[in-house]
């Protein structure tokens, strides 16, 4: 299910930003790799919420809260708080998004993909809304 929900999103990517599905991997990166603005962002949402018919939370969505969760955190309570933040994202892609986050904006389209499956499980954070 996973391989259909990122096949789909990649799709939808694609064709929001008009450009080849071949440019949208899972290891894109929206803002850096795919030039995401703040209107794709907004479109995004609105697609994936009445596709998926889920309630999404825009920063488990897009990791918003990501930089304001490793401020003044030693590099253990960085990866315990995001943990709790993003319970939808595996230990290894965390400590690889802490180690890359000097790089610019750390959101994959497989951390979109990851969430969607997330919430489509039935989180309990997916009843609370």
């Amino acid at each position: 299910m996973m391989d259909d929900v990122l096949e789909c999103l990649c799709k939808t990517i694609a064709d929001l930003i008009n450009c080849s599905e071949d440019e949208v991997t899972p290891e894109a990166r929206l803002v850096e790799d795919l030039g995401f603005e703040s209107i794709d962002f907004l479109e995004l949402a609105m697609t994936v919420s009445s596709r998926y018919k889920v309630e999404l939370d825009e920063d488990g969505l897009y990791l918003s809260s990501f930089r304001s969760l490793l401020r003044n955190a030693s590099p253990e309570e960085a990866m315990e708080r995001l943990r709790a933040a993003y319970p939808h994202l595996p230990v290894r892609e965390l400590r690889h998004m802490l180690e890359t986050a000097d790089q610019g904006n750390v959101l994959k389209v497989s951390h979109v993909a990851s969430y969607l499956q997330y919430r489509m499980q039935g989180s309990p954070s997916a009843q609370a809304g």
